[in-house]
């Protein structure tokens, strides 16, 4: 469905990486409507994710 909706394979994974984004956050607020804490763990999952997705790319691109 995606793939329909961006041309470049940049904007693709950019749209991929934001509904990501978003549904993790709808877990932590449905985790806190519970009355269950995760937003420090999810922030600290989100973050270590965006950096070994970066350097991954980078290693990618320099090879």
């Amino acid at each position: 469905m995606l793939t329909q909706l961006f041309d470049t394979p940049i904007a693709l994974g950019l749209a991929q990486a934001t509904a990501t984004a978003l549904l993790s956050l709808l877990v932590v607020a449905i985790a806190r409507s519970q009355d269950v804490h995760l937003e420090r763990d999810t922030l600290v999952a989100l973050l270590r994710g965006i950096i070994q997705v970066t350097a991954v790319g980078s290693v990618l691109v320099l090879v």
